[in-house]
């Protein structure tokens, strides 16, 4: 027996120790990075492997010596996130000092308001500047650079009527299925037919899981399976239908290359993420490491290229140039891949660090929220969760910068907002002695 299939062996059977060890664990921050890590990097490799077909949508073989690298390099990350994550866990969760804020319709019918406003000047302000509304979804649906400095900022709104979205949703629960309620479940609806027209799959999902996230994490395992089949039908379902008017939009070969391609095969593209990775070994055998400047560009992302022409290029795009031969959009490295680019295997060890800390504080607040039934945080961790523990390993850093750090200021936002009025709110009258909840009712009616 070759030590190739030794090792390989030895990387799956670790890998469902891991996965088996971490099932109660599954409902958490930690439970997202290890489905997904598995799902993008070790089934996939593991399928190549044992078939000996190679996945034609791949951009770098999985069987071939970088991508046993690289599958090794997933085993040792997936190990250090998941301890480091624990470790941070319990330590924030003996050291927490909890406030819990309750369902509030106060909160509820304000940010539904302002959920509404954000998605209403999002989609206008987008059709305004891409020149109308058909033309601004054709061309996100066809995932290339806007190359618009103005486009690309008004992409906080739309994450601003994500997240308050989720926080009115949130803190309308025990209100009945009042107004208030009807306003929230309105509010989300229109930033979930506003995602829908965005293009980008993972938003959706990140939506979903975002309203729902801890709601999950509380039910009973046999209801959280049966919750689980129906919502990844659904995903998948909406996946392949965006996929297809992705194509369309792109007039890509794909529809007449592989026009017999299976429903599941579609629905999933773009999920293995592992490709990028082992290229990204190849990409420092002939490039070199970088030694951190690829972190000091994403940094430097959210300056207009208007102001600064010059400005380095991210690495997602200098990846895409590797790979493709153009920078017509991005194709990140992902989070293990910047750090194999930056430093090598210590780039990979100090990014699965990080990776950890970061879920571990987001369990936390997972943790109290479900113990407490603490709206607040059950909203922030629906916000944060997803986004860290999918957006980041998907796209590194290099996305992550606005893909999670425009969420976490509106987060941020949302928190500091809601605390106000709920502190405030007995003592904030209009000029006819009404309260805000009194105007939130009359505003609704």
């Amino acid at each position: 027996m070759s030590s190739t299939i030794v090792f390989s062996g030895l990387i799956i059977a670790v890998v469902c120790f891991l996965a088996t060890a971490a099932f109660g664990e599954v409902r958490s921050a930690r439970g997202i990075f290890i489905t997904f890590l598995l799902a993008g990097s070790i089934l996939p490799f593991s399928l190549d492997y044992l078939t000996g077909i190679q996945n034609p949508t791949l951009v770098y073989p999985l069987v071939s010596p970088d991508g046993i690298k690289a599958a090794f390099l997933c085993v040792l990350a997936l190990s250090i996130v998941v301890y480091v994550s624990l470790f941070v866990e319990k330590r924030g969760i003996a050291a927490a000092k909890v406030k819990v804020y309750g369902a509030n319709p106060s909160v509820a019918g304000i940010f539904s308001a302002l959920s509404i406003f954000f998605s209403v000047t999002y989609i206008g302000a987008m059709a305004i500047r891409l020149g109308g509304l058909t033309e601004m979804v054709v061309r996100l649906y066809q995932r290339v650079s806007l190359n618009d400095s103005v486009a690309n900022t008004l992409t906080a709104l739309y994450f601003a009527s994500a997240a308050f979205a989720i926080f009115a949703f949130t803190f309308s629960r025990d209100c009945g299925s009042g107004k208030i309620r009807r306003f929230a479940i309105a509010a989300v609806a229109i930033c979930v037919a506003q995602t829908l027209l965005l293009g980008g799959r993972s938003l959706v999902v990140l939506l979903g899981i975002g309203l729902f996230y801890v709601a999950l994490v509380n039910m009973k395992l046999k209801r959280f399976v049966i919750a689980g089949i129906i919502a990844m039908s659904m995903i998948a379902t909406v996946s392949y239908v965006m996929t297809n008017l992705r194509f369309e939009a792109q007039n890509a070969r794909v529809l007449t290359e592989r026009a017999d391609e299976s429903f599941i095969s579609r629905a999933t593209t773009g999920l293995t993420f592992m490709d990028h990775f082992a290229a990204s070994i190849h990409y420092v055998q002939l490039r070199g490491h970088d030694y951190g400047q690829l972190y000091v560009n994403a940094l430097l992302l959210p300056i207009p290229r208007d102001l600064w022409p010059g400005k380095p290029l991210q690495i997602s795009v200098r990846f895409r140039d590797f790979l493709f031969g153009d920078t017509l959009g991005g194709a990140p490295p992902g989070l293990l891949g910047e750090g194999y680019i930056a430093f090598g295997t210590i780039g990979v060890i100090l990014a699965s660090i990080v990776m950890g800390w970061m879920i571990g504080r987001i369990d936390v607040t997972t943790v109290i929220a479900s113990r407490s039934r603490c709206r607040m945080r059950e909203a922030a961790a629906g916000i944060l969760a997803p986004q860290v523990a999918y957006a980041i390993v998907r796209g590194g850093f290099d996305i992550g910068v606005l893909r999670v750090g425009i969420p976490a200021f509106w987060c941020l936002v949302c928190w500091q907002l809601a605390a106000y009025l709920i502190k405030r709110q007995p003592r904030i009258t209009f000029s006819d002695g009404s309260s805000i909840l009194q105007h939130v009712r009359s505003i609704v009616s």
